[in-house]
This record gives C-alpha cells, structure tokens and sequence, in this order.
C-alpha cells in the first residue's frame, strides 16, 4: 500500500516545504489541496488562479522527490464550470489522474 498526505493538514507550508517534508518521511505521494484566491484561509500553494505560473515547478519538485500526485482535492461545487475545466487541466499538467469535487447540495 501507498501512502500519501492531503496537503490540508500542512497548509502553513509552502509546496516546496511540504515536497521535501513528505519525501523525508517516507511518503509515496502528496494529495494537493487546491484553492482559490480569493478564499479567506487561501494557502501558500497551488490555487487555480495562476497555477500556470508553477504547475512545471510542482511537477518536477515531485518527480525529483519521487512524490506522486495521486489527486488533487478541491472543494469546488460540479455547478462551477469554469474553476472545475481549470482543475482538470492543472490535473493534466501536474499528471494527476483524478480530481476531487462536490457534488451538488441537495435541500
């Protein structure tokens, strides 16, 4: 069995830090949190604002590590179109072969 952290638990942390954190301890992978800029508590790392801008960087840095990227976690709603075409393609770029989102709230 594998065994990776969802980067939730460590959002004070850069990705970098996190990276070498999770390598050191052993891990297989990292599950990268994904926010938005313009959340309250947005992280140090891999929002799908300007993911462009690192994706390359994230991607390698785990290669290097031997970290894989087994999912990306995000709390976006099915209803967001636009944010969830942006979370496939980071998921693309980064080599992540699922996506997490929520589904639609039922009343």
């Amino acid at each position: 069995m594998k065994q990776s952290i969802f980067t939730v638990a460590l959002e004070d942390l850069s990705y970098e830090d996190i990276a070498h954190i999770l390598a050191g301890e052993g891990y297989d992978g990292v599950e990268w949190r994904i926010t938005h800029p313009h959340e309250e508590m947005a992280m140090k790392h891999l929002n799908l604002h300007n993911f462009e801008n690192y994706a390359k960087d994230v991607k390698s840095l785990c290669n290097t590590l031997g970290l894989e990227i087994p999912v990306l976690s995000s709390y976006e709603n099915v209803d967001k179109v636009e944010r969830i075409e942006r979370l496939f393609l980071l998921a693309q770029m980064l080599g992540a072969p699922m996506v997490r989102i929520h589904s639609r709230i039922y009343e």
